[in-house]
C-alpha cells in the first residue's frame, strides 16, 4: 500500500508542492473519474470532488490553501487600536510596557496583533547587519570630519617587548584614525599623559591645516582616560582644552564602552599582527623607519575590506583630490619627547626602503603605480 494523499501533503512544506500534487489528481479526476482518483491518491471521494469544484469554480487559484484566519476577531477594540498605535510611535514600547505605562487594558497578545497590523514591529536586527548600518552612518561624514584618538601600550606585546628593553624603543603608541577614510596617523612615546597627548594632537591639527582642513571642522573623539583629561571636572587646562585652543571640538565617548571607538581599535589589533609580531629592530631609528613604513602602507596601499576594497588615499581622492590626498596623508610618525631624546625625522621624499617583513614588492609596486597615476609622472 503507497503513501496517502493526507500522509503526502503533511509532510509537503513548499505551497508549490501542494499546488502539484492537487493538479495531478484533478486533471486525473477529469480524465478518469471520481473513484479512480480516488484510488489512485488514496484519499477519500469528498477530497477529490472539492478540490474539482474548487478547480472548476477559480482554476489554479482554487487549488491553493485558505487562509485559516478567523473572519471575525472577538477580541477586536477599533476604539483603543488608535490609542495604542498613537502610544507605540511616541515611546517606541513593546505590548507589556504600553499596557503598564501608557493605561491600555488589553491583553499582550492583542496589543501586539495591533502593532504588527500597522507594521509596527520591528525586526530585531542581526549583528552583520547593526556593522552594515552603522558603516553607511560613517560615510556620510567628510573625511576629517571626526576623528579617534586612543594610545596603545606596546610593552605587552612579546615579540616587540624584549626589544623595546634592549635597545630603548618607546612603550607607548598615540593613534589618531580618521573615521570616513580610515586614515591612519601614529606617534610614540617613552610614556604617556596628558602633555604627550597634547604634543601629538596639535603636531596633528596642525599638520591637517597646512593642507586645507580647518580645525573648526574637525572634532577629536576620545575615551575618558586621564591621558585625554577625562579625570578633570572643568577643561580650564588640559588635552581637551588645547582642542579647542586650536579651533577644533572634542567628543567624550562614553565609560565603559571600547566598542565606541573600535576604528582605532580595530588599527591596533591589525597593527599588532601585521607589524609588531612580525619585525626586528636593530635601533630606534630602525624602529622608526618601519614605523614611518607601515604607515604609508596603511594609508596609501592597504585595501579596506569594509569601505569597499578602498585605501584610504582612494577615499580622500573623492573629496579632496590626488594629489592634496597624498599630501594630507604624509604625516610621518611623531615621536614624541620633553628631553629631546628622540629625533622628529623627515625624509624628502616617500620611500619605502625599509619595508620589513610587513610589505611585500607587490603592494610598493601598486602604490607607485597609483603615485605615477596621481602625479603624472
Amino acid at each position: 500500500m503507497g503513501i496517502s494523499y493526507s500522509e503526502v501533503i503533511y509532510k509537503m512544506k513548499e505551497k508549490k508542492d501542494k499546488f502539484n500534487l492537487r493538479k495531478k489528481m484533478v486533471l486525473f479526476a477529469k480524465e478518469h473519474g471520481v473513484r479512480p482518483a480516488r484510488r489512485e491518491f488514496e484519499c477519500s471521494r469528498n477530497t477529490v470532488r472539492k478540490w474539482l469544484r474548487r478547480y472548476n469554480k477559480k482554476g489554479n487559484e482554487g487549488l491553493k490553501d485558505k487562509s485559516r484566519a478567523p473572519k471575525k476577531v472577538h477580541n477586536k477594540m477599533p476604539k483603543e487600536e488608535e490609542k495604542i498605535v498613537e502610544a507605540r510611535k511616541k515611546t517606541n514600547f513593546g505590548p507589556q510596557r504600553l499596557r503598564d505605562y501608557c493605561g491600555i487594558d488589553r491583553s499582550d497578545d492583542a496589543i501586539y496583533r495591533v502593532l504588527r497590523e500597522h507594521n509596527l514591529v520591528n525586526k530585531r536586527k542581526k549583528k552583520y547587519e547593526k556593522k552594515r548600518d552603522l558603516r553607511a552612518i560613517k560615510m556620510q561624514y567628510k573625511a576629517f570630519e571626526r576623528i579617534g584618538v586612543d594610545v596603545k601600550y606596546l610593552n605587552d606585546i612579546p615579540n616587540y617587548w624584549p626589544q623595546m628593553k634592549r635597545y630603548d624603543l618607546p612603550k607607548y603608541q598615540y593613534t589618531a584614525r580618521d573615521i570616513k577614510t580610515g586614515a591612519l596617523f601614529l606617534g610614540f612615546s617613552d610614556d604617556y599623559g596628558v602633555t604627550y597627548s597634547k604634543i601629538f594632537i596639535r603636531k596633528l591639527l596642525e599638520h591637517l591645516k597646512k593642507y586645507g582642513i580647518s580645525p573648526k571642522e574637525i572634532s577629536i573623539q576620545t575615551d575618558n582616560g586621564p591621558e585625554f583629561s577625562g579625570n578633570l571636572e572643568h577643561h580650564d587646562h588640559g588635552f581637551v582644552k588645547q582642542i579647542r585652543d586650536l579651533g577644533a571640538s572634542h567628543i567624550a565617548l562614553p565609560p565603559n564602552k571600547p566598542n565606541y571607538n573600535s576604528d582605532v581599535e580595530t588599527v591596533h589589533h591589525w597593527e599588532e599582527e601585521e607589524f609588531f609580531n612580525l619585525e626586528s629592530f636593530w635601533s630606534l631609528e630602525e624602529f622608526y623607519m618601519k614605523a614611518r613604513t607601515y604607515q604609508y602602507f596603511w594609508n596609501y596601499g592597504r585595501y579596506n575590506y569594509s569601505k569597499n576594497k578602498n585605501t584610504p588615499l582612494e577615499l580622500l581622492s573623492q573629496e579632496v583630490g590626488g594629489r592634496k590626498a597624498v599630501y594630507l596623508l604624509d604625516f610621518y610618525p611623531k615621536i614624541l619627547s620633553l628631553e629631546n631624546k628622540y629625533f622628529d625625522k623627515k625624509m624628502s621624499n616617500i620611500n619605502f626602503e625599509y619595508t620589513g617583513q610587513h610589505l611585500t614588492e607587490f603592494a610598493v609596486s601598486r602604490i607607485k603605480i597609483l603615485f605615477n597615476k596621481i602625479f603624472n609622472y
